[in-house]
């Protein structure tokens, strides 16, 4: 009997391992684990980091921000065209095309997903139109706002309280833009 039991504490136990080694990254995310698995969905894409981003001309630059307008309205990095995650690449191409050709077209998100799916779902419409090159912002608007880089709006919407813990300082998170409070 003490045999059975010592063996299936040993089972027990590396099962609860196993599973601590899938959950880990959902209890414990990082944005650098969040973009490594991104690229490894979109392999097809290339990402930018902050630093490479800033070095581009800011006249040869599309920059689209793939968040939702209370997200955007918040804050944003400047010259940034807010856009639905979910446009349709007609409407995009109708909205957006005559302003491609010959830019380098950059979307970002909060930490790089919906931009990164926009941006796979619209690269044959970019290079049909003449963008020079197209990016992901790697890590989205949470590394910008993590690296102190300069935003319009002081503060950075979390989208939720969970992707919300990847903004390092969480005096930098805003539901409503500065200007805007609550009624009592």
């Amino acid at each position: 009997m003490k045999k059975i039991l010592l063996i299936t504490a040993c089972v027990l136990t590396i099962i609860t391992a196993g599973a601590m080694v899938l959950v880990k990254p959902l209890l414990n995310p990082s944005l650098e684990r969040i973009h490594t698995h991104i690229v490894s969905e979109h392999q097809n894409i290339s990402h930018l980091s902050a630093e490479e981003f800033e070095d581009i001309d800011s006249d040869n630059i599309v920059l689209f921000d793939v968040r939702e307008p209370d997200e955007y309205e918040v804050s944003h990095i400047g010259g940034a065209i807010q856009i639905q995650p979910n446009i349709d690449v007609d409407e995009f191409d109708e909205d957006y095309g005559e302003l491609l050709d010959g830019k380098t077209v950059v979307f970002y998100c909060s930490v790089g997903r919906r931009s990164s799916d926009l941006l796979a779902r619209l690269d044959p419409l970019l290079k049909s139109s003449g963008a020079q090159a197209s990016a992901n912002l790697k890590g989205g608007i949470f590394n910008w706002v993590n690296q102190n880089k300069k935003l319009v709006g002081d503060k950075v919407h979390p989208y939720n309280a969970y992707w919300g813990r990847l903004v390092e300082d969480s005096s930098n998170i805003a539901y409503k833009p500065e200007n805007q409070h609550e009624n009592p």
